[in-house]
Protein backbone atom coordinates (compact mmCIF):
# COMPACT_ATOMS: atom_id res chain seq x y z
CA UNK A 1 0.00 0.00 0.00
CA UNK A 2 2.78 2.39 1.34
CA UNK A 3 4.20 1.44 -2.87
CA UNK A 4 0.76 2.34 -4.54
CA UNK A 5 0.39 5.49 -2.43
CA UNK A 6 3.89 6.99 -3.05
CA UNK A 7 3.37 6.10 -7.22
CA UNK A 8 0.15 7.76 -6.96
CA UNK A 9 1.62 11.00 -5.62
CA UNK A 10 4.52 11.09 -7.73
CA UNK A 11 2.17 10.99 -10.96
CA UNK A 12 0.20 13.55 -10.23
CA UNK A 13 3.40 15.64 -9.47
CA UNK A 14 4.86 14.90 -12.84
CA UNK A 15 1.74 15.93 -14.51
CA UNK A 16 1.24 19.20 -12.37
CA UNK A 17 4.81 19.76 -13.62
CA UNK A 18 4.96 18.17 -17.05
CA UNK A 19 5.24 22.14 -18.15
CA UNK A 20 7.97 22.90 -15.55
CA UNK A 21 11.80 22.76 -16.01
CA UNK A 22 11.78 21.51 -12.41
CA UNK A 23 10.76 17.92 -14.24
CA UNK A 24 13.76 16.37 -14.06
CA UNK A 25 13.99 17.13 -10.28
CA UNK A 26 10.66 15.51 -9.49
CA UNK A 27 11.93 12.37 -11.38
CA UNK A 28 15.09 12.51 -9.26
CA UNK A 29 12.78 12.47 -6.12
CA UNK A 30 10.59 9.68 -7.46
CA UNK A 31 13.36 7.39 -7.91
CA UNK A 32 14.22 8.35 -4.17
CA UNK A 33 11.45 7.76 -2.96
CA UNK A 34 10.61 4.46 -4.30
CA UNK A 35 14.24 3.49 -3.45
CA UNK A 36 13.43 4.41 0.46
CA UNK A 37 10.18 2.36 0.20
CA UNK A 38 12.31 -0.57 -1.51
CA UNK A 39 14.57 -0.61 1.16
CA UNK A 40 12.39 -1.77 4.48
CA UNK A 41 10.27 -3.61 1.86
CA UNK A 42 13.36 -5.92 0.24
CA UNK A 43 13.20 -6.14 -3.94
CA UNK A 44 12.38 -10.06 -3.47
CA UNK A 45 10.15 -12.16 -5.33
CA UNK A 46 7.03 -10.94 -2.29
CA UNK A 47 3.64 -9.90 -2.77
CA UNK A 48 4.59 -6.20 -2.62
CA UNK A 49 7.39 -5.91 -5.24
CA UNK A 50 4.99 -7.45 -7.50
CA UNK A 51 2.45 -4.51 -7.03
CA UNK A 52 4.76 -2.74 -8.82
CA UNK A 53 4.17 -4.80 -12.84
CA UNK A 54 0.44 -3.77 -11.66
CA UNK A 55 1.35 0.03 -11.21
CA UNK A 56 3.21 0.41 -14.18
CA UNK A 57 0.23 0.05 -16.25
CA UNK A 58 -2.05 2.68 -15.31
CA UNK A 59 0.53 4.86 -15.35
CA UNK A 60 1.22 4.40 -18.65
CA UNK A 61 -2.08 5.02 -19.73
CA UNK A 62 -2.04 8.13 -18.02
CA UNK A 63 0.69 9.22 -19.57
CA UNK A 64 -1.19 8.51 -22.86
CA UNK A 65 -4.48 10.36 -21.69
CA UNK A 66 -2.29 13.34 -19.97
CA UNK A 67 0.06 13.38 -22.95
CA UNK A 68 2.94 13.18 -19.65
CA UNK A 69 6.45 12.50 -21.05
CA UNK A 70 7.44 12.89 -17.10
CA UNK A 71 4.82 9.90 -16.02
CA UNK A 72 5.64 7.49 -19.42
CA UNK A 73 9.65 7.58 -17.73
CA UNK A 74 8.11 6.65 -14.16
CA UNK A 75 5.91 4.33 -15.45
CA UNK A 76 9.01 2.40 -17.41
CA UNK A 77 10.92 2.75 -13.86
CA UNK A 78 8.57 1.00 -11.70
CA UNK A 79 8.19 -1.62 -14.35
CA UNK A 80 11.58 -2.07 -14.61
CA UNK A 81 11.38 -2.30 -10.52
CA UNK A 82 8.94 -4.90 -11.06
CA UNK A 83 10.75 -7.11 -13.27
CA UNK A 84 13.94 -7.09 -11.11
CA UNK A 85 12.31 -8.12 -8.22
CA UNK A 86 11.20 -11.21 -10.70
CA UNK A 87 14.70 -12.12 -11.65
CA UNK A 88 16.55 -11.18 -8.36
CA UNK A 89 18.88 -14.11 -7.64
CA UNK A 90 18.92 -13.61 -4.15
CA UNK A 91 15.26 -14.07 -3.34
CA UNK A 92 14.84 -17.53 -1.60
CA UNK A 93 11.08 -17.68 -2.96
CA UNK A 94 10.44 -19.81 -5.89
CA UNK A 95 7.25 -19.58 -8.36
CA UNK A 96 4.48 -22.15 -9.34
CA UNK A 97 4.23 -22.71 -13.12
CA UNK A 98 0.76 -22.86 -12.86
CA UNK A 99 1.20 -19.23 -11.33
CA UNK A 100 4.44 -18.22 -13.18
CA UNK A 101 2.98 -18.43 -16.48
CA UNK A 102 0.40 -15.88 -16.35
CA UNK A 103 2.33 -13.42 -14.46
CA UNK A 104 5.35 -13.79 -17.48
CA UNK A 105 2.43 -13.31 -19.66
CA UNK A 106 1.43 -10.07 -17.80
CA UNK A 107 4.77 -8.96 -18.04
CA UNK A 108 4.96 -9.20 -21.63
CA UNK A 109 1.84 -6.85 -22.29
CA UNK A 110 3.48 -4.79 -19.46
CA UNK A 111 6.18 -3.81 -21.88
CA UNK A 112 3.70 -3.83 -24.34
CA UNK A 113 1.36 -1.16 -23.31
CA UNK A 114 5.24 1.04 -22.16
CA UNK A 115 6.37 0.64 -25.76
CA UNK A 116 3.09 1.80 -27.02
CA UNK A 117 2.86 4.79 -24.64
CA UNK A 118 6.03 5.56 -25.86
CA UNK A 119 5.34 5.52 -29.86
CA UNK A 120 2.12 7.66 -28.29
CA UNK A 121 4.14 10.67 -26.81
CA UNK A 122 6.30 10.81 -29.55
CA UNK A 123 9.46 9.45 -28.68
CA UNK A 124 11.62 7.35 -30.01
CA UNK A 125 9.63 4.32 -29.96
CA UNK A 126 12.05 1.80 -32.20
CA UNK A 127 14.45 2.15 -28.72
CA UNK A 128 11.54 1.67 -26.65
CA UNK A 129 10.62 -1.32 -28.88
CA UNK A 130 14.33 -2.35 -28.85
CA UNK A 131 13.65 -2.27 -24.77
CA UNK A 132 10.90 -4.24 -24.93
CA UNK A 133 12.39 -6.86 -27.49
CA UNK A 134 15.38 -7.45 -24.40
CA UNK A 135 12.61 -7.72 -21.77
CA UNK A 136 10.72 -9.97 -23.47
CA UNK A 137 13.37 -12.12 -24.84
CA UNK A 138 14.19 -13.48 -21.06
CA UNK A 139 10.53 -14.01 -20.04
CA UNK A 140 10.10 -16.05 -22.96
CA UNK A 141 12.79 -18.48 -22.58
CA UNK A 142 11.22 -18.90 -18.97
CA UNK A 143 8.16 -20.14 -20.22
CA UNK A 144 9.86 -22.42 -23.05
CA UNK A 145 11.54 -23.91 -20.12
CA UNK A 146 8.45 -24.70 -18.30
CA UNK A 147 6.79 -25.84 -21.03
CA UNK A 148 8.29 -26.94 -23.81
CA UNK A 149 11.11 -28.73 -22.23
CA UNK A 150 9.28 -31.26 -19.93
CA UNK A 151 7.15 -32.23 -23.16
CA UNK A 152 10.74 -32.42 -25.12
CA UNK A 153 12.28 -35.03 -23.13
CA UNK A 154 13.05 -32.56 -19.85
CA UNK A 155 15.84 -31.08 -22.30
CA UNK A 156 17.08 -27.74 -21.35
CA UNK A 157 18.73 -26.89 -24.77
CA UNK A 158 15.58 -28.23 -26.81
CA UNK A 159 13.27 -24.97 -24.80
CA UNK A 160 15.75 -22.77 -25.07
CA UNK A 161 15.83 -23.48 -28.89
CA UNK A 162 11.88 -23.00 -28.95
CA UNK A 163 12.31 -19.86 -26.93
CA UNK A 164 14.98 -18.36 -29.02
CA UNK A 165 13.18 -19.18 -32.31
CA UNK A 166 9.85 -17.43 -31.24
CA UNK A 167 11.64 -14.69 -30.38
CA UNK A 168 13.63 -14.35 -33.72
CA UNK A 169 9.69 -14.72 -36.06
CA UNK A 170 8.49 -11.64 -33.63
CA UNK A 171 11.21 -9.76 -34.06
CA UNK A 172 11.68 -10.36 -37.89
CA UNK A 173 7.81 -9.34 -38.27
CA UNK A 174 7.92 -6.60 -36.72
CA UNK A 175 11.15 -5.43 -38.51
CA UNK A 176 9.09 -6.17 -41.74
CA UNK A 177 6.21 -3.84 -40.44
CA UNK A 178 7.94 -1.35 -39.24
CA UNK A 179 10.80 -0.68 -41.40
CA UNK A 180 13.41 -1.19 -37.90
CA UNK A 181 16.90 -1.83 -38.57
CA UNK A 182 17.53 -2.86 -34.44
CA UNK A 183 14.63 -5.57 -34.90
CA UNK A 184 16.46 -7.40 -37.82
CA UNK A 185 19.65 -7.18 -36.21
CA UNK A 186 17.70 -8.96 -32.76
CA UNK A 187 16.59 -11.50 -35.27
CA UNK A 188 19.58 -12.25 -36.47
CA UNK A 189 20.98 -12.86 -33.01
CA UNK A 190 17.98 -14.70 -31.70
CA UNK A 191 18.83 -17.16 -34.98
CA UNK A 192 21.86 -17.65 -33.37
CA UNK A 193 21.36 -18.39 -30.41
CA UNK A 194 18.93 -20.72 -31.73
CA UNK A 195 20.89 -22.61 -33.71
CA UNK A 196 23.31 -22.58 -30.61
CA UNK A 197 20.71 -24.15 -28.42
CA UNK A 198 19.58 -26.85 -31.26
CA UNK A 199 23.23 -27.94 -30.95
CA UNK A 200 23.10 -28.05 -27.21
CA UNK A 201 19.68 -29.81 -27.59
CA UNK A 202 20.89 -32.71 -30.03
CA UNK A 203 20.42 -35.87 -30.07
CA UNK A 204 17.30 -35.86 -32.19
CA UNK A 205 15.11 -38.14 -34.49
CA UNK A 206 16.01 -38.16 -37.96
CA UNK A 207 13.00 -37.06 -39.16
CA UNK A 208 12.45 -34.33 -36.22
CA UNK A 209 15.94 -32.93 -36.83
CA UNK A 210 15.05 -32.54 -40.55
CA UNK A 211 12.05 -30.03 -39.62
CA UNK A 212 14.01 -28.39 -37.75
CA UNK A 213 16.72 -27.54 -39.60
CA UNK A 214 14.26 -26.61 -42.60
CA UNK A 215 12.30 -24.67 -39.95
CA UNK A 216 15.86 -22.78 -39.19
CA UNK A 217 16.16 -22.33 -43.03
CA UNK A 218 13.03 -20.69 -43.37
CA UNK A 219 14.20 -18.29 -40.84
CA UNK A 220 17.52 -17.45 -42.25
CA UNK A 221 15.53 -16.57 -45.71
CA UNK A 222 13.38 -14.55 -43.65
CA UNK A 223 15.98 -12.61 -42.25
CA UNK A 224 17.90 -11.92 -45.94
CA UNK A 225 13.64 -10.78 -46.98
CA UNK A 226 13.70 -8.84 -44.27
CA UNK A 227 17.14 -6.85 -44.70
CA UNK A 228 16.40 -6.54 -48.35
CA UNK A 229 13.73 -4.48 -47.96
CA UNK A 230 15.01 -2.19 -45.22
CA UNK A 231 17.57 -1.08 -47.81
CA UNK A 232 20.18 -1.11 -46.04
CA UNK A 233 23.36 -0.13 -47.02
CA UNK A 234 25.47 -2.76 -45.30
CA UNK A 235 22.64 -5.67 -46.11
CA UNK A 236 24.84 -7.22 -48.53
CA UNK A 237 27.64 -7.72 -46.17
CA UNK A 238 24.90 -8.85 -42.79
CA UNK A 239 23.66 -11.46 -45.48
CA UNK A 240 26.97 -13.23 -45.04
CA UNK A 241 26.42 -14.40 -41.58
CA UNK A 242 23.13 -16.42 -42.32
CA UNK A 243 24.27 -17.74 -45.56
CA UNK A 244 26.87 -19.10 -43.38
CA UNK A 245 24.69 -20.68 -41.03
CA UNK A 246 22.31 -22.19 -44.41
CA UNK A 247 25.48 -23.68 -45.45
CA UNK A 248 26.05 -25.76 -42.13
CA UNK A 249 22.55 -26.47 -42.28
CA UNK A 250 22.69 -28.07 -45.73
CA UNK A 251 25.89 -29.99 -44.65
CA UNK A 252 23.57 -31.19 -41.62
CA UNK A 253 20.83 -32.49 -44.04
CA UNK A 254 23.06 -34.26 -46.27
CA UNK A 255 24.95 -36.06 -43.30
CA UNK A 256 21.91 -36.71 -41.95
CA UNK A 257 19.86 -38.79 -45.34
CA UNK A 258 23.48 -39.38 -47.08
CA UNK A 259 25.88 -40.21 -44.66
CA UNK A 260 26.83 -43.59 -42.80
CA UNK A 261 24.02 -45.45 -45.00
CA UNK A 262 24.38 -44.22 -48.27
CA UNK A 263 27.88 -42.68 -49.23
CA UNK A 264 30.93 -41.96 -47.00
CA UNK A 265 30.83 -39.21 -44.69
CA UNK A 266 33.25 -37.02 -46.76
CA UNK A 267 31.80 -37.97 -49.83
CA UNK A 268 28.07 -36.77 -48.17
CA UNK A 269 29.66 -33.15 -46.68
CA UNK A 270 31.09 -32.84 -50.01
CA UNK A 271 27.26 -32.79 -51.84
CA UNK A 272 26.25 -30.54 -49.26
CA UNK A 273 28.56 -27.96 -49.53
CA UNK A 274 28.39 -27.99 -53.31
CA UNK A 275 24.83 -27.66 -53.20
CA UNK A 276 25.86 -24.56 -51.11
CA UNK A 277 28.13 -23.12 -53.01
CA UNK A 278 26.23 -23.32 -56.43
CA UNK A 279 23.97 -21.76 -54.49
CA UNK A 280 25.68 -18.70 -53.35
CA UNK A 281 27.28 -18.41 -56.94
CA UNK A 282 22.80 -18.25 -58.27
CA UNK A 283 22.61 -15.22 -55.25
CA UNK A 284 25.64 -13.59 -55.65
CA UNK A 285 25.07 -13.00 -59.09
CA UNK A 286 21.61 -12.10 -59.14
CA UNK A 287 21.80 -9.67 -56.23
CA UNK A 288 25.63 -8.72 -55.62
CA UNK A 289 25.98 -9.86 -51.85
CA UNK A 290 28.94 -9.60 -50.59
CA UNK A 291 28.62 -11.58 -47.98
CA UNK A 292 26.63 -14.74 -50.08
CA UNK A 293 29.80 -14.37 -51.98
CA UNK A 294 32.20 -14.80 -49.12
CA UNK A 295 30.22 -18.06 -47.96
CA UNK A 296 30.17 -19.46 -51.98
CA UNK A 297 33.87 -19.20 -51.53
CA UNK A 298 34.06 -20.84 -48.54
CA UNK A 299 31.47 -23.48 -49.71
CA UNK A 300 33.91 -24.01 -52.49
CA UNK A 301 36.93 -24.64 -51.03
CA UNK A 302 35.44 -27.09 -48.33
CA UNK A 303 33.80 -28.63 -50.96
CA UNK A 304 36.63 -29.46 -53.04
CA UNK A 305 38.52 -30.86 -49.41
CA UNK A 306 36.07 -33.33 -48.75
CA UNK A 307 35.74 -34.26 -52.46
CA UNK A 308 39.61 -34.82 -52.11
CA UNK A 309 39.23 -36.93 -49.28
CA UNK A 310 36.97 -39.14 -50.35
CA UNK A 311 39.50 -41.85 -51.51
CA UNK A 312 42.18 -40.54 -49.30
CA UNK A 313 43.38 -37.76 -51.10
CA UNK A 314 47.32 -37.52 -52.39
CA UNK A 315 47.67 -41.26 -52.35
CA UNK A 316 48.27 -41.76 -56.14
CA UNK A 317 51.55 -39.86 -55.29
CA UNK A 318 52.71 -43.19 -54.31
CA UNK A 319 54.13 -45.05 -56.58
CA UNK A 320 53.95 -48.47 -54.67
CA UNK A 321 49.91 -47.91 -54.73
CA UNK A 322 48.17 -49.84 -57.32
CA UNK A 323 44.58 -50.67 -56.03
CA UNK A 324 41.83 -48.80 -58.22
CA UNK A 325 38.85 -48.37 -56.19
CA UNK A 326 35.05 -50.07 -57.62
CA UNK A 327 33.23 -48.55 -60.07
CA UNK A 328 30.82 -47.16 -57.83
CA UNK A 329 33.40 -45.40 -55.68
CA UNK A 330 35.39 -44.51 -59.00
CA UNK A 331 31.94 -43.04 -60.59
CA UNK A 332 31.25 -41.00 -57.19
CA UNK A 333 34.81 -39.67 -57.02
CA UNK A 334 35.01 -37.95 -60.82
CA UNK A 335 31.18 -36.95 -59.80
CA UNK A 336 32.42 -34.75 -56.93
CA UNK A 337 35.90 -33.71 -58.77
CA UNK A 338 33.82 -32.31 -61.60
CA UNK A 339 31.42 -30.89 -59.43
CA UNK A 340 34.08 -29.35 -56.97
CA UNK A 341 35.63 -27.71 -60.47
CA UNK A 342 32.30 -26.58 -61.99
CA UNK A 343 31.79 -24.64 -58.48
CA UNK A 344 34.85 -22.96 -58.55
CA UNK A 345 34.41 -21.84 -62.36
CA UNK A 346 30.86 -20.20 -61.03
CA UNK A 347 32.09 -18.72 -58.17
CA UNK A 348 34.48 -17.09 -60.44
CA UNK A 349 31.55 -15.97 -62.65
CA UNK A 350 29.58 -14.48 -59.82
CA UNK A 351 32.60 -12.65 -58.42
CA UNK A 352 33.20 -10.88 -61.85
CA UNK A 353 31.04 -7.74 -61.35
CA UNK A 354 32.68 -7.43 -57.67
CA UNK A 355 35.99 -7.79 -57.89
CA UNK A 356 37.95 -4.75 -58.12
CA UNK A 357 41.14 -6.71 -59.87
CA UNK A 358 39.26 -9.97 -61.93
CA UNK A 359 42.78 -11.45 -62.60
CA UNK A 360 43.68 -12.26 -59.20
CA UNK A 361 40.66 -14.23 -58.68
CA UNK A 362 40.61 -16.02 -62.64
CA UNK A 363 45.00 -17.16 -60.67
CA UNK A 364 43.17 -18.08 -57.69
CA UNK A 365 40.59 -20.11 -59.11
CA UNK A 366 43.18 -21.75 -61.19
CA UNK A 367 45.94 -22.67 -58.53
CA UNK A 368 42.37 -23.88 -56.90
CA UNK A 369 41.45 -26.79 -59.62
CA UNK A 370 44.93 -27.65 -60.42
CA UNK A 371 44.59 -30.56 -57.50
CA UNK A 372 41.32 -31.11 -58.29
CA UNK A 373 41.88 -31.54 -61.95
CA UNK A 374 45.15 -33.84 -61.62
CA UNK A 375 43.48 -36.18 -59.29
CA UNK A 376 40.14 -36.38 -61.88
CA UNK A 377 42.69 -37.15 -64.39
CA UNK A 378 44.65 -39.47 -62.40
CA UNK A 379 41.56 -41.61 -61.79
CA UNK A 380 40.48 -41.68 -64.89
CA UNK A 381 44.15 -42.44 -66.71
CA UNK A 382 44.33 -44.95 -64.38
CA UNK A 383 41.36 -46.18 -64.60
CA UNK A 384 40.52 -46.40 -68.16
CA UNK A 385 43.76 -46.50 -70.11
CA UNK A 386 45.98 -48.00 -67.52
CA UNK A 387 48.66 -45.58 -67.13
CA UNK A 388 50.66 -45.47 -64.09
CA UNK A 389 50.08 -42.94 -60.87
CA UNK A 390 53.56 -40.84 -62.65
CA UNK A 391 52.62 -40.67 -65.78
CA UNK A 392 48.81 -39.73 -65.44
CA UNK A 393 49.46 -37.43 -63.30
CA UNK A 394 52.38 -35.64 -66.05
CA UNK A 395 49.72 -35.79 -68.41
CA UNK A 396 46.86 -34.09 -66.33
CA UNK A 397 49.14 -31.83 -65.88
CA UNK A 398 50.21 -31.02 -69.72
CA UNK A 399 46.92 -30.81 -70.39
CA UNK A 400 45.59 -28.48 -67.72
CA UNK A 401 48.79 -26.00 -69.09
CA UNK A 402 47.02 -26.37 -72.82
CA UNK A 403 43.78 -25.50 -71.28
CA UNK A 404 45.11 -22.59 -69.71
CA UNK A 405 47.01 -20.85 -72.42
CA UNK A 406 44.47 -21.62 -75.00
CA UNK A 407 41.67 -19.73 -72.60
CA UNK A 408 44.43 -16.84 -72.03
CA UNK A 409 44.79 -16.42 -75.51
CA UNK A 410 41.14 -17.05 -76.45
CA UNK A 411 39.71 -14.71 -73.99
CA UNK A 412 42.45 -12.30 -73.45
CA UNK A 413 43.60 -13.24 -70.35
CA UNK A 414 47.22 -12.87 -69.57
CA UNK A 415 47.62 -14.36 -66.33
CA UNK A 416 46.15 -17.54 -67.22
CA UNK A 417 48.69 -17.80 -70.01
CA UNK A 418 51.41 -17.22 -67.65
CA UNK A 419 50.20 -19.87 -65.20
CA UNK A 420 50.02 -22.11 -67.79
CA UNK A 421 53.69 -21.50 -67.95
CA UNK A 422 54.31 -22.15 -64.68
CA UNK A 423 52.54 -25.53 -64.96
CA UNK A 424 54.39 -26.36 -67.85
CA UNK A 425 58.09 -25.86 -65.73
CA UNK A 426 56.43 -28.06 -63.16
CA UNK A 427 55.52 -30.56 -65.52
CA UNK A 428 59.18 -30.83 -66.98
CA UNK A 429 61.02 -30.63 -63.40
CA UNK A 430 58.72 -33.44 -62.47
CA UNK A 431 59.66 -35.64 -65.63
CA UNK A 432 62.95 -34.97 -65.53
CA UNK A 433 63.33 -35.87 -61.49
CA UNK A 434 60.38 -38.41 -60.70
CA UNK A 435 58.99 -40.32 -64.29
CA UNK A 436 62.78 -40.83 -65.90
CA UNK A 437 64.91 -42.02 -62.69
CA UNK A 438 63.13 -45.67 -63.15
CA UNK A 439 64.59 -45.82 -67.20
CA UNK A 440 67.33 -46.58 -68.87
CA UNK A 441 69.70 -43.75 -69.65
CA UNK A 442 69.30 -43.88 -73.53
CA UNK A 443 65.72 -43.46 -73.15
CA UNK A 444 65.70 -40.76 -70.49
CA UNK A 445 67.90 -39.02 -73.67
CA UNK A 446 65.43 -39.62 -76.32
CA UNK A 447 62.44 -38.33 -73.71
CA UNK A 448 64.15 -35.65 -73.23
CA UNK A 449 65.17 -34.17 -76.82
CA UNK A 450 61.48 -34.68 -77.71
CA UNK A 451 60.39 -32.63 -74.65
CA UNK A 452 62.88 -29.77 -75.22
CA UNK A 453 61.33 -29.98 -78.91
CA UNK A 454 57.64 -29.28 -78.06
CA UNK A 455 59.13 -26.86 -75.69
CA UNK A 456 61.07 -25.14 -78.40
CA UNK A 457 57.56 -25.24 -80.96
CA UNK A 458 55.22 -24.35 -78.14
CA UNK A 459 57.47 -21.32 -77.46
CA UNK A 460 57.25 -20.36 -81.12
CA UNK A 461 53.93 -20.50 -81.72
CA UNK A 462 53.25 -18.97 -78.51
CA UNK A 463 55.44 -15.90 -79.51
CA UNK A 464 53.82 -15.73 -83.33
CA UNK A 465 50.11 -15.95 -81.38
CA UNK A 466 50.86 -13.21 -79.45
CA UNK A 467 52.61 -10.90 -81.86
CA UNK A 468 49.94 -11.36 -84.05
CA UNK A 469 47.14 -10.44 -81.61
CA UNK A 470 49.40 -7.00 -80.80
CA UNK A 471 49.40 -6.17 -84.41
CA UNK A 472 45.70 -6.27 -84.45
CA UNK A 473 45.55 -4.37 -81.29
CA UNK A 474 43.52 -7.24 -79.11
CA UNK A 475 46.00 -7.66 -76.65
Amino acid sequence: YQVMFLSAILGALAFYFRAEKLISAVLALSAVGIAAILAPIGLERTDEAFTFLAISVPLALAAIKWKSVPLSTLAWTVFGLGLTAYVAWWSTDTFNPRFETPFLLFAMAGAGVQSWATHKLGQKSEAASLVTSLLGLPMLLRMSELWIAPIWDHNTGRGMMAGFAFFSVISLGISLQKKWVGFAFFGALGILFSGVAFIAGAPYQPGEETALILFFAALLVGFSTVTSSLKSDTMPRQIGGPAILITLLIVRLSLIHLGETVLPQSAAAAIGFLVSAFLWAFLSKRFLWIGTLFAGWGSAFLAAYFALMTDEVFRFLNNTWATLPTSSHLALDLSLLTASILAFLAMANANRQSAKNFRDVQLLVSICILPIWTRLCHLAFTEFVGTSAQASISAAWIIYACILITIGFRYKVQVLRYFSFAVFGLTVTKVMILDLSGLDAGIRVVILLALGMAMIVGGYLYIRTKSEQEKSGNA
